[in-house]
């Protein structure tokens, strides 16, 4: 199928429409009379000033080069039920079959052999799950003999995170993640009232919410930075009227969290999903509300920016580049018996074992391979407007979901295109030379330093 290039995108209330060109990330106002879809290729590049057309090409990656992300199994159970979860209370349809949590040794013997692997070195490590908090004392166990790995070398500790339901965080444990710097990632969808329908606690009558809030305070008393994931589900989609949304990002926002990750589910729960069209129209509707909160945010004094990833397009829409497709292979998830695989949808499927950190190293060819599978080899990708800065492209969702990593899904797409839309009509209502224009890309880009 043929890349499209040319994308027109409605504007409410004003008497023009846009047109965006994907590969130059350049937009041109038009009469609200024109019809964009007729018009032909001389009259739009007659649109724009000094169009370039630039190749939307994805970055090529091989096996040893660059540097490289690890994801730990750290455990592959868990001590909630909550009802969307894709990985089945952490054991990803399998429960049989592997250890249930990763010891300190396999932690370390998985660092120095993907350090190996890859020279340029590791650039982060991730405790993943499951509840990576159910085995803390491997994880205890493990990072200082990590930290100092790379301090005996001269190197700079990577990166460490840990996502968890931070219903098992205690003092002992903060002072050890406060002492070893390491980043918190907790999951809360909203007020209590939206969160604990989806998000049980296995003991009768308790409340999910309530612990994460209680998690949450305790972090902040001990000074660990956290951030927080929030998943639209379709409790959010029927509760949802215009004004809402804002009224819960005002509440999430109280936490203080570094990030608010907003992400929209995908599950089979038939209750939980966001398929129908008039589930997905409301989503858009939903979306394009939290991404406008966010710009808005961008014009006022010195504002806070919780959710980064609204506004990640934006700032990638005005660079004007490429932005990766889904980082499974090139960065990888080791599993509790030391297998190696792309990331950790693929975990229970030796058709995606990349090798075992026990085993000598990684196939080339098969790493190779699933590092470069991208976003625009699919069809979809190539006619559609986020095709160049989407980052809701998943290979292993999408796997999961429908046995095709380039079967693109509506509610993730919905959520993409919605938000390009929105960012994009920003980007064209903005005046150069006045105060308003300095102060929003002033904006932009301490929000773009705080993400890195």
């Amino acid at each position: 199928m043929t890349v499209k290039h040319f994308f027109p995108v409605e504007v409410e209330g004003e008497d023009y429409n846009l047109l965006y060109h994907a590969p130059s990330s350049k937009i041109a106002r038009v009469p609200k009379h024109a019809d964009m879809e007729k018009m032909s290729d001389e009259v739009i590049y007659q649109t724009f000033e000094k169009l370039k057309e630039v190749s939307i090409t994805p970055k090529h990656r091989e096996y040893g080069k660059g540097s490289i992300g690890i994801t730990f199994m750290s455990s592959r159970t868990c001590n909630l039920s909550c009802v969307y979860c894709f990985a089945g209370e952490g054991e990803y349809g399998d429960s049989e079959v592997k250890s249930k949590y990763i010891s300190s040794d396999l932690y370390l013997d998985s660092v120095k052999a993907i350090d190996e692997m890859y020279p340029e070195g590791i650039k982060s490590i991730s405790f993943f799950g499951g509840e990576p908090l159910l085995y803390f004392k491997e994880i205890e166990s493990f990072v200082p003999g990590f930290e100092q790995y790379f301090i005996s070398r001269g190197r700079e500790v990577p990166y460490i995170g840990i996502s968890t339901n931070g219903s098992l965080l205690t003092n002992k444990k903060l002072e050890f993640i406060k002492q070893h710097n390491i980043k918190i990632v907790m999951s809360l969808d909203g007020p209590k009232e939206i969160n604990d329908i989806a998000r049980i606690v296995q003991k009768e009558g308790a409340s999910i919410y309530d612990t994460v809030i209680k998690a949450i305070e305790k972090t902040k008393s001990h000074g660990v930075s956290f951030s927080i994931q929030m998943t639209i589900n379709q409790n959010h989609i029927k509760q949802y009227k215009p004004g809402l949304a804002a009224e819960w990002l005002e509440i999430m926002e109280k936490y203080e969290t570094e990030n608010l990750a907003i992400v929209v589910v995908e599950t089979d729960h038939a209750d939980l999903q966001i398929k129908d069209k008039a589930h997905l129209e409301v989503l858009d509707q939903m979306v394009r509300e939290i991404t406008r909160y966010y710009i808005n945010k961008l014009f006022e004094e010195n504002p806070v920016i919780r959710a980064k990833g609204m506004i990640a397009a934006l700032i990638q829409l005005a660079k004007g580049k490429y932005v990766d497709s889904c980082s499974a292979g090139h960065s990888v998830f080791v599993d509790t018996d030391g297998g190696i695989y792309p990331c950790h949808m693929f975990c229970n499927d030796d058709q995606f074992l990349l090798g075992n950190v026990r085993d000598g190293g990684m196939d080339r060819e098969k790493v190779n391979v699933q590092a470069n599978i991208d976003r625009m080899d699919g069809d979809r990708c190539k006619v559609c407007i986020a095709q160049s800065v989407c980052s809701f492209w998943c290979k292993g969702i999408q796997y999961l979901s429908t046995g095709d990593m380039y079967e693109v899904l509506d509610s993730r797409c919905v959520f993409q295109i919605a938000n390009v839309e929105e960012c994009l009509k920003a980007l064209a209502n903005l005046k150069k030379g006045t105060d308003v224009y300095t102060r929003f890309w002033n904006n932009v880009a301490n929000a773009n330093k705080q993400a890195q």
